[in-house]
């Protein structure tokens, strides 16, 4: 998937804020985004439109 050129730019600035962190909540920050993209892919691929409820109960979770 590509970024556009502002997409890209917000990622590079997370990636750096990200950085800044200690190691474990930047591990916790991480493995909520791949579960996130994670249900986003898989909803983009069935159509379904739970997109935004998953990822409340991944996020609530957290």
């Amino acid at each position: 998937m590509a970024l556009d050129p502002q997409d890209k730019a917000r990622y590079l600035m997370f990636k750096g804020a990200l950085s800044e962190l200690p190691e474990e909540t930047r591990a916790k920050i991480e493995e909520t985004s791949e579960r996130i993209l994670s249900i986003m892919f898989e909803d983009m691929e069935t159509g379904g439109p739970a997109v935004s409820l998953a990822m409340f109960k991944v996020l609530e979770k957290e």
